[in-house]
């Protein structure tokens, strides 16, 4: 944490579909930061490029959804 800013490094795992390997971690240094408020959380920065589709972002606030 950076204050109220969570910043973490994407780690390796593998799917069904798609592997991403610690040398890939490693060599990438891959990392998300998302920033907590009491009723939200907003991604400033999210290294996904080349992985996901052309123009695909995550950047933007989030809320909550309340279980039904």
């Amino acid at each position: 944490m950076r204050g109220d800013v969570l910043v973490v490094r994407f780690v390796p795992f593998t799917m069904d579909v798609f592997a991403y390997s610690s040398a890939q971690a490693e060599s990438e240094n891959r990392s998300i930061s998302i920033r907590f408020t009491a009723g939200d959380a907003e991604i400033l920065c999210a290294d996904t490029e080349g992985y996901c589709g052309l123009g695909a972002t995550f950047l933007g606030s989030y809320q909550r959804v309340p279980k039904h």
